[in-house]
Parts: structure tokens; C-alpha cells; sequence
């Protein structure tokens, strides 16, 4: 539980810093750069929402299901 903790805020922290480029994009008429790095947001905002409903599957039950492949 540890380690999907550590997980998350890693991607957060991540998150963060795109959002700061996609900013320092827009500031500097990169706006394809930005729309880019807009998606990469889009994209990490789904994977910390998946984190994070692993996290509580497995706080309330000990385990979390895996993916299909």
C-alpha cells in the first residue's frame, strides 16, 4: 500500500510540473506545445483517478483486482 502511495504522489508531483510547462507554453505562444502537453494532462489526471480507485479497492478490502490484458 505503500509503494501505490508513493506511486501516486510521484505522478502528482508529475502533474504539477506539466502544468507549470503547459503555462510557461501558453505565456510563450507555443500553443502547439501546449495542446500537447494539455493531453499528457488529460491523459495523467485518468491515470491518478485509476490509482486512486485501486487505492481504495484495496483499503477496504485488503486487494485490488487486476487488469484484463
Amino acid at each position: 500500500m505503500i509503494n501505490m502511495a508513493e506511486n501516486y504522489n510521484r505522478r502528482r508531483e508529475s502533474r504539477n510540473e506539466l502544468r507549470f510547462h503547459f503555462y510557461w507554453a501558453l505565456e510563450r505562444g507555443e500553443r502547439n506545445n501546449a495542446i500537447n502537453i494539455g493531453n499528457q494532462i488529460v491523459q495523467m489526471d485518468k491515470e491518478l483517478k485509476e490509482l486512486y480507485a485501486q487505492y481504495q479497492f484495496y483499503k477496504t478490502r485488503g486487494t485490488y483486482p487486476l487488469k484484463k490484458i
